[in-house]
């Protein structure tokens, strides 16, 4: 089993678990760790019962929070996920082109998704990311150049893999949490579009809008392997997520 989905069950019975320990609670009968994360997002609770549900499926949020008739949008993390989106890499060229992304930046990110020195998955021998990124790495660093040097298409980027997901229709979380039902960090979305706006990301290497690092589910070196499809989905992943929100927490109000 790969990472990503095993990421993903205990992502699965981790938010089966927090939606049991806090739907119908009253807030002062919760364990100490769940108060706060409940008074972090309504500071003016009480004595009251808190109700907690799953969120649409499609969201980037996982649970809706009510407390007192007011309602709260949360992103669950746990474990050691780094892994935040995923889609087809057609779509998210589409996306950067709209935003006025460059033709050659465009085709640098085809080039690494596919690394057999083609623009659609049609060229010739596979190669691992031990030998692409070298043999890109000018067209690599242009292209990061390109991608982060306009704050407005970083808040735009991040609403898509981050913050909201690919539908106009749906909210953004309020709030994301990474831990576990003992133990996490809290943030706010403000506290987090403080720190990306202040922050350099110029130090990585690796293809990457902000601090989100984006490459291949698979390539598949030899062969088409169990799911050929997967070739043409781009990952998304913010490497130390964990370590920033504690970070992101103790820096910023919000």
């Amino acid at each position: 089993m790969n990472d990503i989905r095993m990421s993903h069950n205990r992502g699965f019975v981790f938010e089966h678990n927090f939606i049991d320990a806090l739907d119908g609670e009253i807030f002062e009968d919760l364990p100490n760790n769940l108060r706060h994360l409940i008074r972090f997002m309504f500071p003016k609770v009480k004595k009251k019962r808190v109700k907690c549900e799953k969120y649409d499926p499609r969201a980037k949020a996982d649970v809706a929070i009510t407390v007192g008739g007011e309602k709260k949008l949360l992103s669950l993390k746990t474990g050691n996920a780094v892994a935040i989106h995923a889609e087809d890499i057609k779509k998210f060229v589409l996306f950067l082109r709209a935003e006025g992304i460059s033709v050659e930046t465009q085709k640098t990110i085809l080039l690494f998704q596919y690394g057999d020195g083609s623009l659609n998955g049609n060229g010739g021998k596979r190669l691992p990311y031990e030998k692409i990124l070298p043999m890109l790495s000018e067209r690599i660093q242009r292209a990061n150049e390109e991608l982060n040097e306009d704050k407005d298409l970083l808040f735009k980027f991040m609403d898509r893999v981050f913050f909201k997901g690919n539908y106009k229709e749906l909210e953004p979380w309020d709030y994301i949490y990474h831990g576990n039902l003992d133990y996490g960090v809290i943030c706010s979305k403000e506290q987090i579009k403080k720190h990306l706006k202040r922050r350099d990301y110029a130090f990585i290497r690796n293809l990457h809008i902000g601090p989100v690092h984006f490459g291949p589910k698979v390539r598949y070196l030899s062969g088409e392997g169990m799911h050929p499809e997967d070739r043409n989905i781009v990952n998304f992943k913010w490497v130390g997520l964990e370590a920033d929100l504690a970070y992101i927490q103790d820096r910023y109000d919000g």
